[in-house]
């Protein structure tokens, strides 16, 4: 299959532990389309998981004899890092989170071959190595809320912060800050007193994409470029922020539509936020957005609900999220589940009547037939990774300039591909080179003997005039043309100088040439001759008469050993014309007397008619 521009093909990944979910967007004319999702399940490959090393724990604890105490209360501390279901509410004090990049007991398992496959397929499909774009879960990255010191807070309310400065708060508000590069910020609400607020996100040190495409560049394959690594909330936020920006534009629409109409301003607005809620539902935890007009307030990854929870449980939490961040009126709901999303939008309309609630897919590009995107609720941060690559103004400044891929993974590894192709082009290009050397030797050696054949020359001939010597040589081809034509002639007589002798000649070399007929007797008929035989088939008789200009008189069929055979009669007409011969030595014997001073040469009427005679 014709292979597409690579250039306008993007193949958004989306890692989870278990699984590795994938979207192909293709932009043309008509703008970004889906091509196709794809589901692969990632094999564990023997890599230390947290499970592994729990199991690990056990055992040595087994082997030592102790017995082991579970504290509650305050002893062990009151921290919130302390509590049974901490990965939950860990955040809603602001604890300390770990943001050194994982424990070195956790290793990143490869994907490389469901990576692989999945290019494999594409390659398939005609769309060989699109710009890759990849997406961590949640749990893959670290998240910690960040308030700028309050003598800050008056001049840093109304614009973005450095980077800078960033750095410094984290680094003074939270131990174990991991490296500025791996750190990326995003600007939340400010707080009820106007204190602006910062959520610090960073990936670990060893994550899964960045484990897969070294492995991949060090066993030199040739890798499709990979050019982003993100993570959910800031993918989630950027649909969010588009999905707002679209809303206030078709709102400014309407409005200046109904101020045509009605040649009024109507009346204005009030500073009201407009908040969004953006649930993700998925097989291991869920993830909840709040957004305040097109900036994050709250996120919230609650691990104990998942896909099979009741959606009615699901919206008391989110009911009981929003009551304790004081969230105001919800006016749009994005949900995106893995399982029964339809239930689940139910649920949320009735719990929240004057939203609306609609499904993240509608979002997303569409596909080639022009219907919604398809595929699990993983594929969205796929498909959300791979839009921040594409050239589309509806996404041009929704996501946040945010990438975890190092520097070294983006850069284009250059590998010679070695493949039977290109030893094949090797060897064309050593026999090439070959063929030409032996060339060059070869017209040297020419070039020496025609120098070596003028030098065995005279010099009189050396140095004569050219002109003089192209003269000799015309005339000497000349003379050689006379004798090949008087050798023709003589060839011409030996055959037979009348009319009846070249007829049978032409006849016979005519039959030579057509095939499957065979002659029987021929003979003179008046100013004809006539050629009575056989043949196998009848256009051999027809291809005969037309080749010698001659007409059939009889051709009759019979079946010989069950073998078709025709027998015909042919009459050929005889050429008064004068020989070749007799013409050629006419006009030697006029030339010879004209040059003697004798009587002119005879005219061609009177050639004409001395043939008549």
């Amino acid at each position: 299959m014709a292979s597409r521009n690579a250039a306008n093909t993007i193949l958004g990944v989306m890692v989870t532990g278990r699984t590795l979910h994938a979207s192909l967007l293709e932009q043309t004319g008509d703008g970004l389309h889906l091509v196709r999702t794809f589901t692969r399940q990632r094999s564990s490959r023997g890599a230390s998981t947290p499970e592994a090393s729990m199991g690990d724990d056990l055992d040595a604890l087994e082997e030592s004899g102790s017995d082991f105490n579970i504290q509650f209360g305050d002893e062990g501390g009151s921290d919130v890092d302390n509590m049974f279901i901490a990965s939950e509410f860990g955040g809603l004090e602001g604890g300390a989170a770990d943001l050194s990049g994982g424990s070195s007991a956790q290793v990143a398992v490869s994907f490389a071959l469901e990576l692989a496959d999945i290019l494999a397929e594409c390659e398939d499909l005609g769309y060989a190595r699109p710009t890759m774009a990849f997406a961590l879960e949640a749990s893959d990255v670290s998240a910690v809320e960040l308030h700028l010191p309050e003598e800050k807070a008056t001049e840093e309310k109304d614009k973005a912060v450095s980077r800078k400065k960033l750095v410094a708060a984290l680094k003074e508000q939270h131990e174990g800050a991991s490296d500025d590069e791996r750190v990326a910020f995003l600007r939340l609400t400010p707080t009820d007193e106007g204190v602006p607020r910062y959520l610090a996100v960073t990936s670990r040190a060893e994550n899964p994409v960045a484990t897969t495409l070294t492995e991949l560049r060090e066993e030199k394959r040739r890798l499709p470029p990979a050019k982003l690594l993100d993570t959910e909330v800031p993918l989630y936020l950027g649909l969010g922020r588009s999905m707002v920006a679209a809303q206030a534009t078709d709102a400014a629409d309407a409005k200046a539509a109904d101020a045509d109409d009605t040649d009024t301003a109507g009346p204005a607005e009030g500073d009201e936020p407009l908040y969004t809620l953006m649930v993700r539902v998925g097989s291991e935890d869920t993830l909840v957005l709040f957004l305040e007009d097109d900036r994050l307030k709250h996120t919230e990854n609650l691990r104990s609900l998942t896909a099979v929870e009741p959606p009615e449980t699901i919206c008391s939490r989110v009911l009981l999220l929003q009551d304790e961040y004081g969230i105001g009126e919800i006016e749009h709901v994005l949900l995106a589940s893995e399982d029964r999303e339809d239930d689940l939008a139910d649920a949320f309309e009735m719990f929240f009547p004057e939203a609306h609630v609609r499904g993240m897919r509608e979002e997303l590009p569409p596909t080639k037939n022009g219907t919604p995107s398809e595929g699990k609720a993983a594929t969205i941060p796929a498909t959300l990774a791979a839009l921040r690559l594409a050239n589309d103004a509806a996404y041009a400044d929704a996501f946040a300039d945010i990438n975890f891929l190092p520097a070294e993974l983006r850069r284009r590894q250059f590998v010679l591909p070695v493949t039977w192709h290109i030893m094949a082009m090797y060897v064309v290009l050593f026999c090439t080179v070959l063929f030409f050397v032996a060339r060059f030797f070869t017209l040297q050696s020419s070039i020496q003997d025609y120098r070596d054949r003028v030098e065995q020359q005279q010099p009189a001939y050396v140095d004569a005039d050219p002109t003089v010597l192209q003269a000799r040589i015309d005339s000497l081809q000349n003379v050689h043309a006379e004798v090949v034509r008087g050798l023709d002639v003589l060839e011409d007589l030996m055959v037979g100088s009348d009319r009846w002798s070249r007829a049978m000649e032409k006849a016979a070399r005519e039959m030579a040439v057509v095939e499957g007929l065979w002659v029987d007797s021929w003979q003179p008929s008046g100013n004809e001759l006539q050629l009575s035989g056989s043949a196998t088939s009848r256009d051999g008789v027809v291809t005969l008469a037309e080749r010698l200009d001659g007409r059939i008189e009889t051709l009759t069929f019979a079946e010989i050993r069950e073998w078709p055979v025709y027998s015909y009669t042919l009459r050929v007409p005889l050429s008064n014309e004068l020989p070749e011969a007799a013409v050629f030595l006419r006009e030697r014997i006029a030339e010879q007397q004209a040059a003697e001073g004798e009587q002119p040469p005879m005219s061609s009427a009177a050639l004409d008619d001395d043939a008549t005679d």
